[in-house]
């Protein structure tokens, strides 16, 4: 990694947690609720596995689908498809409350 790609340090510790959520994505005519869960979480963001297309940038709400159903709005910072897999990956970053 030459120095102009060495990453920021984070604003939050990340944990391991894979908790079942439903991903709220607003396109320009609708919005739709998609089955994902997170693969770490923090006070931050998530990152997410899911099967669902997104782009950079696309806000989104998470919503966990066990305990409080609050709604957490956020945006799609970053995101990787799988190859040997149908899912892909994305971060997700929450926007201050």
């Amino acid at each position: 990694m030459s120095p102009r790609e060495q990453a920021l340090p984070r604003r939050s510790k990340r944990v391991p947690a894979q908790i079942p959520i439903q991903l709220v994505l607003q396109s320009l005519f609708f919005m739709k609720a998609h089955k994902a869960r997170t693969l770490d979480i923090s006070r931050a963001g998530a990152r997410v596995q899911t099967n669902v297309r997104m782009s950079p940038g696309q806000p989104v709400k998470v919503v966990p689908s066990e305990g409080i159903k609050r709604a957490i709005p956020g945006r799609i910072v970053w995101v990787k498809t799988l190859v040997n897999n149908a899912d892909g990956e994305a971060g997700i970053e929450f926007f201050p409350a």
